[in-house]
This record gives structure tokens, sequence and C-alpha cells, in this order.
């Protein structure tokens, strides 16, 4: 399987940042308005000098879940394709998170998950690419759950 060995990933890369933004402003949560979740990723990545040598590219890929309602191909929040650079070691990368109130409210206009989970992965494999999923899943080096606080005007 070409594949990044997950316990080899864990000691090669570092989170170094990880934090939501909305409306220009550091958030602990996700705020649901009127029109739904929007908010933003900024996460940086360093990698261990000579990790991933032998790759062109990796893709991080920013994933939600917790969403029963929602198609599988909405899951991903973003997919980044970085180029590694032979003397580049850290990754700066933004992903947006933009997610309409239908699918989070139920019929009666109330909230129908309290959190989300984000997580983070890195794989050598594209979207649609043969066994993406099983590489998303096993390269998972961060995962969080967020709570959502409904803003909405009652």
């Amino acid at each position: 399987m070409d594949n990044f060995i997950n316990q080899e990933l864990l000691k090669n890369l570092n989170l170094t940042e990880f934090e939501l933004v909305s409306e220009g402003e550091k958030i602990n949560f996700l705020p649901l308005t009127e029109t739904g979740i929007k908010a933003n990723i900024n996460a940086t990545i360093s990698l261990k000098k000579n990790f991933l040598q032998d790759k062109k590219y990796f893709v991080l890929f920013f994933t939600i879940s917790g969403i029963n309602n929602i198609s599988q191909e909405d899951l991903y929040l973003s997919r980044k394709y970085i180029v590694i650079g032979t003397d580049v070691s850290t990754y700066i990368t933004t992903s947006s998170i933009n997610l309409p109130l239908n699918y989070l409210i139920d019929d009666s206009n109330k909230l129908l998950f309290s959190s989300l989970t984000i997580s983070l992965s890195l794989a050598d494999k594209k979207p649609g690419e043969s066994g993406v999923n099983k590489s998303i899943k096993y390269n998972t080096f961060y995962t969080v759950n967020i709570p959502i606080v409904d803003e909405r005007s009652n």
C-alpha cells in the first residue's frame, strides 16, 4: 500500500498552529448564524527534513464529521495540494468552513448537533484515487471536537 505509515507520520510531523477564525477574530467554537456556519481554519504544519523526500506533493485534507445528512464528497472541507520543496519544512494553509443552515437544523428550526469533529490528514493520494478514503483515515494526525454556538436571533 502506497501510504504513509501512521507512526512514522506522527514522528515526523508537528502541527504548530490550529486556529479557528470568524470575521477576523480568533474563536473557540463554531458560530451558527441565520445562514449557517462560516469560519476559517488556519493551520501550520512542520515536517522533519527529508521526510517525504521521495514524494512530489502531499495532500492535506480538512474533513468534517458528525453530520448525518451530508454527502460523502461534502465531508471534505478542503483539499490542499502542497508541493514539497527541498528547502521548505513548514507549510501554512487555510481552509474555509461553509455549512448551510439546512444541514444543521431540523424541520422545527432546532439545532441538530452540539458540536462537529474536524480532522486533518496527510496523504499522497488525490480525491477519486483508489484508496484515498482509507489513506485519509489511516493518516489522520489531528482531530478536534468543536462546539457549535447558536447565535441566531430567536
